[in-house]
């Protein structure tokens, strides 16, 4: 999991966007916020405390996620439609 959190990292660090799967988009500080987050749950598990897990996905979780991944797409197909226009592409 570590992983992950360092391939978003790097991925907003390079222009990418990042969604999560309730729908927030992540910034580079939330994602700072998430993986201090996990390692203090880490902390605490290895202590012996049971942390218990995310809560399962809510039918409004999916539709957060799908709303805000289809503002994304609309927002990305618009803007490579005027750099395709512009002859960038």
């Amino acid at each position: 999991m570590r992983a992950a959190g360092n391939v978003r990292r790097r991925s907003l660090a390079n222009g990418a966007h990042a969604l999560s799967p309730r729908g927030e988009l992540y910034s580079t500080e939330t994602i700072r916020q998430r993986l201090n987050m996990r390692d203090f749950m880490d902390t605490l598990r290895a202590s012996g405390i049971h942390t218990g897990g995310p809560p399962a996905l809510s039918k409004s979780d999916r539709q957060s996620f799908a709303n805000h991944l289809d503002k994304m797409l609309t927002r990305y197909a618009s803007s490579a439609s005027v750099v395709r226009a512009r002859g960038q592409i």
